[in-house]
């Protein structure tokens, strides 16, 4: 199945996560926040179309791993890291932010998947 570049630019297959844009959570500053929080974690991204339709009242960021090799050992906490990062940026702009992050394999199996722990203390 294609995926497109979107805002990132460039070619896909050089990228090891698509990011996927959801339209309803997510404005071009919004995937572009992403792809450079994803940059500055040591990550290639490249942005693409939503693809994955999930009916809930929260949204997930969609991530899509490039190649037939699975993600290292150490990916876990870089999804940890980028979900906190996410959380920032979407609160700091007033909008909802994500509550977890799936990451899709080859095959669009789910093979990583990571709630977002906010900041903020219990109500």
């Amino acid at each position: 199945m294609p995926r497109d570049t979107g805002a990132a630019g460039g070619e896909w297959t050089s990228a090891r996560v698509q990011v996927e844009q959801n339209r309803v959570h997510m404005d071009d500053a919004d995937i572009a926040a992403v792809l450079v929080i994803l940059e500055e974690l040591g990550v290639e991204a490249a942005a693409t179309e939503q693809i994955t339709l999930l009916k809930a009242q929260w949204w997930v960021l969609t991530l899509h791993w490039i190649g037939d090799d699975l993600p290292h050992l150490g990916f876990d906490s870089i999804l940890t890291l980028l979900g906190q990062r996410v959380w920032q940026h979407y609160k700091a702009i007033g909008k909802t932010p994500p509550t977890r992050i799936d990451v899709h394999g080859a095959d669009d199996g789910i093979i990583s998947s990571s709630g977002i722990q906010s900041e903020e203390p219990d109500s």
